[in-house]
């Protein structure tokens, strides 16, 4: 009976509380850009392989990092501190490799690309904290992605010998799913009104790799999968321009 009554009182707490703190509903872009991290001791090996195979040819190798990540925004704030952060998301994200060298008359130059091109929805929980010019906020929770693009890994060796060449290409397949732990540091402010503009600051934890894999555990590369636990993760940082509208505020 006890425990009835005190379900009852804070059922009878949480309904006060929702009345006074109306759900606010918000409708916003993003935009920006930054780079690719990349992690892992499979990707160190790969990288330093075509170092050391162009470094052998009397060559060097440049590196080319660029991610672009661009939102639609949806935010429904539950609680005066606390809401919820979702929409739909877009992100072309890529890390290149080049090089080249020669002995005698051989030229030879290997280029690999890994790219993540997906559109992507987040869920994360913001805590806020607004005060008279504007909002400071952190974000916190996950980002599923949905590759657009049928190749994740291109690499390209080519070799020529007095003007004539030849070329062999091999690929990685883009896995139709992955997934981010999302981290975001936030400052908006409030233009007129019910209109804030910001600056977001993010950082995406690969933890659901963007590239297929063998799923029998497999040692060997397979046709165009990596060998199931590779471990090379695809991380990304970035930055972004920030506007929110907020429904149904007069002040």
């Amino acid at each position: 009976m006890k425990l009835n009554k005190l379900l009852c009182v804070m059922i009878a707490l949480l309904a006060i509380n929702a009345s006074a703190y109306a759900v606010e509903v918000s409708l916003g872009f993003s935009t920006g850009g930054g780079l690719p991290i990349m992690r892992g001791k499979d990707f160190a090996d790969y990288t330093k392989n075509i170092d050391d195979v162009i470094s052998d040819l009397g060559g060097n190798t440049t590196k080319m990092t660029l991610a672009f990540d661009s939102s639609i925004d949806v935010m429904v704030g539950f609680l005066p501190y606390l809401a919820l952060e979702t929409g739909l998301g877009f992100k072309n994200s890529l890390y290149g490799v080049f090089g080249a060298g020669s002995v005698g008359l051989v030229e030879t130059t290997i280029d690999s690309i890994s790219s993540r091109r997906e559109i992507y929805i987040p869920v994360m929980l913001r805590g806020q904290y607004e005060y008279k010019i504007g909002v400071t906020y952190a974000s916190v929770g996950v980002k599923l992605g949905f590759g657009l693009s049928d190749v994740y890994n291109t690499q390209t060796i080519s070799v020529s010998v007095i003007g004539v060449s030849d070329a062999w290409q091999g690929t990685i397949k883009t896995s139709p799913v992955s997934l981010d732990v999302a981290f975001s540091l936030g400052q908006e402010f409030k233009v007129k009104k019910s209109h804030f503009l910001g600056l977001r600051f993010n950082y995406d934890l690969n933890v659901v790799a963007p590239y297929a894999v063998l799923e029998d555990g497999s040692t060997e590369q397979g046709a165009g999968k990596f060998p199931k636990g590779h471990d090379w993760a695809h991380d990304d940082f970035t930055v972004q321009f920030t506007y929110r509208y907020v429904f149904g505020r007069t002040e």
